[in-house]
């Protein structure tokens, strides 16, 4: 009988040290909840912020208007950029449009280069997939008469280009 009660106990400690390991799991639970729910929150975090980013359709990441509009600024045929805008389409695909004043006394056939041009120096230097670009004859009148302040002057991409176009004052 006192076997018995010896294999008794000995069992009654063999379960109680198997839930006493089964507790000290068990304790980690929490702490491992907490880590999951913090990596979970934090990632979806990122990815709100990159959501709210789209919906308002904000420049680009990384993207200086003002270098585009240097870059465009450079290109034969083009005295005046302006009503410029980027924005994000969706993850990866960005949008731009902008108006650009070409030099005045252009045939439709250079007109079309300078536009061809403008893409392809958008598409090769800038994270850029949807480009909308409104040619505009210098002598002609732009129903949108804001410009950056910053350009050298009104229309014009520099120094050695001054009086090259010959702009309305709006």
């Amino acid at each position: 009988m006192a076997r018995a009660l010896l294999e008794e106990d000995g069992e009654k400690v063999e379960a109680a040290s198997a839930n006493q390991e089964k507790g000290n799991v068990l304790q980690h639970v929490p702490i491992i909840s907490v880590v999951i729910g913090g990596f979970i929150i934090y990632s979806g975090g990122r990815i709100v912020a990159d959501a709210v980013h789209i919906l308002l359709e904000g420049t680009p990441k990384g993207l200086d208007l003002r270098q585009v509009e240097r870059a465009l600024a450079e290109i034969d045929g083009v005295c005046g950029i302006h009503d410029i805008h980027a924005w994000v389409l969706t993850s990866g695909y960005n949008a731009m449009s902008a108006h650009v004043v070409h030099e005045k006394g252009l045939d439709a056939g250079d007109i079309d280069l300078v536009g061809h041009r403008l893409r392809e120096v958008i598409m090769a230097k800038f994270p850029i997939h949807h480009i909308t670009i409104q040619l505009e004859d210098s002598d002609g009148e732009c129903c949108e008469t804001c410009c950056l302040s910053w350009l050298p002057e009104r229309g014009g991409r520099n120094d050695d280009t001054a009086g090259k176009c010959q702009l309305s004052e709006n």
